[in-house]
């Protein structure tokens, strides 16, 4: 049985140094690919570093919308260099989030960088992973005015399963994290509920959202089978068919040959 870590920050700071071992729980919890999505320029670079340590590590690239004030004018034409590379597999995370960014200016910067990232991606002919909190009307916009040619993942889902048939008419897959390991977790529960199983994918966020039992710790790739287990109940699935059909999804949607 491979689980899949469709979107994890092994390059964030506080796992980056730990990489080894971090890896080799991975492994033996049977993670055999890791998508490694980066948030701002350093964090693009350690993606492409840990592909070159990691064979299973596979880097996104792209600017999160929260990183948009610490970016300096030139990061985003480096970006798009980087995500030139033959080894990357996503554009990302890219998005918007409405959450943390209240002023309008830096909404309306979020939404212009959002397109660029698509327009990226169906000219780099990749899949993008999205990131959209408090956003759900700019984001559908958005996808609707300037569908990815390439798919998309909303990356750790948290609307609600009404809006699943909006988004999974233009293509999109969903990914869910420890967020549907929480008890009072309602919203994401429904939606995985609501969500085709060919669209379904799972995911850590590590080092952020981890799972039940380590809620409230640092979240890390090995924590993925939890996420795993509790879709296994909430499908009434055996958890190694779950383990399928999300190793099929990845490979559908971002292109990968069987693992």
């Amino acid at each position: 049985m491979v689980f899949i870590d469709t979107h994890t920050h092994l390059n964030d700071p506080d796992l980056y140094e730990e990489r080894d071992a971090l890896m080799g729980k991975a492994r033996e919890e049977g993670v055999g690919l890791l998508l490694v999505a980066s948030y701002d320029l350093l964090s693009a670079k350690r993606a492409l570093l840990l592909a070159e340590e990691y064979p299973e590590c596979r880097p996104a690239i792209g600017l999160h919308p929260e990183n948009l004030e610490d970016s300096s004018p030139g990061d985003w034409e480096d970006i798009k260099a980087l995500a030139s590379r033959n080894d990357v597999l996503a554009i990302g995370e890219t998005g918007l989030d409405y959450h943390w960014v209240k002023d309008e200016g830096l909404r309306a910067r979020q939404r212009k960088l959002f397109i660029e990232h698509i327009e990226l991606a169906d000219t780099l002919g990749l899949p993008l992973t999205i990131h959209s909190r408090d956003a759900a009307e700019d984001t559908l916009k958005i996808l609707q005015e300037h569908t990815p040619k390439h798919g998309a993942v909303m990356h750790c889902y948290g609307y609600s399963a009404q809006m699943v048939p909006a988004f999974a008419r233009l293509g999109m897959y969903f990914g869910f994290g420890g967020v549907l390991t929480f008890k009072n977790a309602r919203v994401a529960k429904e939606a995985l509920l609501a969500c085709p199983k060919e669209r379904i994918l799972f995911e850590t966020d590590a080092p952020y959202l981890s799972p039940e039992p380590y809620r409230g710790k640092r979240n890390e790739p090995a924590y993925v089978k939890w996420v795993y287990r509790k879709a296994s109940e909430l499908l009434s699935l055996p958890m190694e068919e779950v383990a399928g059909i999300a190793r099929e999804n990845m490979e559908r949607i971002f292109h990968v040959k069987h693992l």
